[in-house]
């Protein structure tokens, strides 16, 4: 099954099978399904070539902006964020192509420096989040091209201050008020208020499992976030890898059984979970 995959509102998907895997496909909505970046083997093509002709390296985290229908994706080993451009051809976005670091911030992206970023979501200010994995923190890339940190698991005064990074899977709510962190390593959700970065934990106690139900969210067990959705009504959206279960946080909450495979809730006021079978 793929291990990475967007979803536009037209219902088209785009995804990769695996980590290792070389290709970024395009799934329709009629069925039929497309490859549209590599598929020639593993390697690091330039930027202006043909997406279609491009050799990629191990790839991260994908999304695919609302603004302009762009595709963004990572690759990890060579430390850079990159687009589909609208005409086809790649481009770089954030990073120094095969130079790992932590630098840039207050500068252009595309002379910054990250290390193994992951995690990628596009806001619709057009502004880019990346969590930059080996760094401790997440990136932001603002719609004018430059680079600066807003969470980091290093205390940096007037940064959010959260746990230790491993593959993150990030969302931003609705406005660009909240940017949300699913951290594997420690099985939570936190969620940074990007206005005082503030962080909090939301989701999940630290200890992996899976448990919670018609409970506190914040006391529920949650293993391996693979990745995070925010809907235009500001619901929040888990996957979780090693349970096949997407969870829910939402207005309101009924409690229900459910067997393997799973959506569930917490309600913003009675905060419960409900769990619907797939």
């Amino acid at each position: 099954m793929p291990s990475t995959l967007y979803v536009t509102p037209e219902s088209e998907v785009y995804f990769y099978a695996n980590s290792a895997s070389t290709s970024i496909r395009k799934a329709f909505s009629n069925g039929t399904v497309q490859t549209i970046a590599g598929d020639n083997g593993s390697g690091y093509s330039p930027d202006g070539i043909l997406a279609i002709d491009a050799q990629l390296g191990s790839l991260g985290g994908i999304f695919v902006s609302s603004v302009t229908r762009e595709v963004y994706f990572t690759e990890t080993v060579a430390h850079v964020v990159r687009k589909i451009a609208s005409n086809g051809t790649l481009v770089t976005v954030a990073g120094t192509a095969n130079q790992f670091g932590y630098s840039g911030d207050g500068s252009l992206a595309t002379n910054a420096r990250l290390s193994v970023p992951d995690g990628v979501v596009i806001a619709a200010s057009d502004n880019l989040y990346v969590s930059d994995q080996n760094n401790n923190c997440v990136r932001k890339v603002f719609a004018n091209g430059t680079i600066t940190t807003v969470a980091s698991y290093f205390y940096i005064e007037g940064v959010a201050e959260v746990g230790q990074f491993e593959h993150l899977s990030l969302a931003v709510g609705v406005d660009e008020k909240e940017l949300y962190i699913g951290d594997r390593s420690r099985c939570v959700v936190q969620k940074v208020t990007l206005e005082n970065n503030t962080v909090v934990d939301v989701v999940g106690t630290g200890s992996c499992g899976y448990s919670g139900d018609n409970g506190l969210a914040i006391n529920a067990r949650i293993y391996q976030v693979s990745q995070l959705y925010v809907s235009p009504e500001n619901e929040l959206y888990i996957a979780e890898y090693r349970f096949w279960c997407k969870r829910i946080w939402w207005s309101w909450c009924a409690c229900n059984y459910c067997h393997f495979g799973c959506r569930r809730c917490i309600g913003c006021k009675r905060k419960h979970w409900r769990c619907i079978v797939q």
